[in-house]
């Protein structure tokens, strides 16, 4: 059904969109230095209740992937219940939580709740941030303690990931001028000590907290994604447990995309945003995308029926302009779909697994060596 509703996309507009960030609050532990949603973690907005979150959910078509984020999702106490509504409403294959670890035992108890009460055929994928060792990361996060913490989280989840397949652990690093000559032994650290599923390399958006933060240039984050590349070919990085190589090979474009577009200062493929990829704040705020300044509507005000608000006037009116498909965006979860649902890019989707397909082959016959 999910798999449908983006494949009818190609052919006309999907009454809800199939890929949604939901912005479930805005209160966070941290206020981290390089953060582009620090206005409203500073002054969390009023949030959906969980009977007003049932009836978006309700409404939703079907869902290939939910992203819980905020601030902090795992501040909410009712997330496993998000979770399971959209999953029994809108059938979703993937749900994504968001979080910076610091409150290990609220992280863990949600992961586990929503692996007992989420169907078998839908995964969950955890994003933990992690943007320098010890002293550093809590100095970025601009957290005390932060560090420790998210190191604990992580190894309470492996304890989880060993019984349970559909658990898939992420570690997101956010390069910024922070950490950007740092990378080295983090990135050692993440692969040796940690070891997850897969690893983020996110090049800062937005404008920050700290506007110096952004203040990077392409050299060290061109770095980071030559190891992931070489280690994912390794085997080292094993990636989702579903389309894995589908799904390493469109991030190794989408981290080409980056820089490209970071290098040039111009946009570089159509955008999905708007279309397949939709936007909820805490408040009840439709977006078609977090990078631009438009609310396509208010949940509140229509009835929290998302398909009303996503196949409006304004909704149309956005998906009709051109200037929003020049954004110069370095946002991965946009840019996944601009992959993935852009013609032009099959060929190097295609060639790009394969390459990548041949080479665990190739390290198979060698004895993994």
């Amino acid at each position: 059904m999910a798999l449908r509703n983006y494949l009818a996309a190609f052919r006309n507009q999907p009454r809800t969109p199939p890929y949604l960030l939901f912005f479930v609050t805005a209160r966070c532990d941290a206020r981290c230095r390089h953060c582009f949603y620090w206005r409203a973690t500073d002054a969390p907005p009023p949030e959906l209740s969980l009977d007003e979150i049932e009836k978006v959910a309700r409404g939703t078509g079907p869902l290939l992937q939910l992203t819980l984020t905020g601030g902090d999702a795992a501040q909410r106490d009712d997330l496993p219940e998000i979770a399971d509504l959209f999953a029994r409403h809108a059938g979703v294959l993937n749900v994504t939580i968001g979080t910076n670890g610091f409150r290990t035992a609220q992280v863990v108890a949600h992961a586990e709740t929503m692996l007992r009460r989420l169907p078998r055929g839908t995964n969950l994928t955890v994003d933990l941030s992690l943007d320098g060792l010890g002293a550093d990361h809590d100095y970025i996060r601009n957290r005390p303690g932060i560090f420790q913490a998210v190191n604990a989280t992580f190894r309470e989840l492996q304890r989880i990931k060993a019984r349970e397949r559909r658990l898939n652990l992420c570690i997101d690093i956010t390069v910024s001028t922070f950490n950007e000559d740092k990378l080295g032994p983090l990135y050692d650290y993440v692969v040796r000590e940690l070891g997850p599923d897969i690893i983020n390399a996110l090049y800062i958006r937005g404008e920050p907290r700290e506007p110096t933060a952004k203040n990077i240039g392409l050299d060290r984050y061109r770095e980071l994604c030559g190891w992931i590349r070489r280690d994912t070919a390794a085997g080292k990085i094993p990636g989702y447990r579903f389309f894995t190589d589908t799904l390493h090979a469109k991030d190794f474009i989408l981290r080409d995309i980056i820089m490209d577009t970071v290098r040039e200062g111009r946009f570089q493929y159509p955008c999905t945003a708007g279309r397949l990829t939709g936007v909820i704040y805490p408040q009840g705020d439709v977006a078609p995308c977090e990078m631009v300044d438009v609310v396509l509507g208010h949940l509140r005000d229509e009835d929290y029926d998302l398909g009303r608000i996503w196949t409006s006037d304004r909704a149309r009116a956005f998906r009709a302009q051109a200037a929003y498909e020049r954004c110069h965006c370095v946002h991965q979860c946009f840019l996944s779909n601009n992959i993935l649902f852009n013609p032009a890019l099959t060929p190097r989707l295609i060639a790009e697994t394969a390459r990548l397909k041949f080479a665990r082959l190739g390290r198979a016959r060698a004895g993994g060596r």
